[in-house]
């Protein structure tokens, strides 16, 4: 029995350029997606979930993956390439930091989205601890926090936009 054969599709760059990307031969389950809010356990509850869909036989598009071993960000990806990645069938994708690349349109053709969220009072608390004495009210104003800030409203927004579609 030897190797599975790869399906390859390519990612087209903001720069103008393109790159390739190999994937699994998709799996028998639709898509699927997991949400992970930045500090939401993607280190241990991640490596669960992909042993999970392994056993399942669910091949994983893990892209960013992909996209931290060859040095890129998914910022580099066009935001089309991305969502015509996300159209592929038979594949569970790995951690979308940001749900606002995921289509609305996505939900009526199947999709499966999993969201990990933590309290976001306790990643504030774990950001002041490693702040190194910061004062409070500089704290709140930096740039972790905003980002932190930000991160919780996109998810807000992801479900209240799935609720109403």
């Amino acid at each position: 029995m030897g190797m599975p054969m790869t399906r390859k599709t390519t990612l087209d760059l903001v720069t103008g350029g393109r790159v390739g990307l190999e994937l699994l031969p998709p799996g028998p389950a639709p898509r699927s997606y997991f949400v992970f809010m930045r500090d939401a356990g993607a280190q241990w509850i991640w490596p669960l979930v992909q042993t999970i869909l392994h056993t399942a036989g669910q091949p994983v598009c893990d892209y960013h993956g992909w996209l931290r071993q060859n040095e890129r960000k998914e910022q580099d990806i066009t935001g089309a390439s991305l969502r015509d990645l996300y159209r592929s069938e038979g594949y569970a994708f790995g951690i979308v930091w940001n749900p606002a690349s995921l289509p609305i349109e996505l939900d009526a053709m199947g999709r499966k989205t999993f969201l990990f969220v933590r309290d976001p009072r306790g990643v504030v608390a774990e950001l002041q601890a490693r702040a190194d004495a910061v004062p409070i009210a500089e704290f709140i104003r930096s740039p972790p926090v905003a980002g932190s800030s930000m991160q919780c409203r996109r998810l807000a927004d992801f479900c209240r936009d799935r609720r109403q579609g």
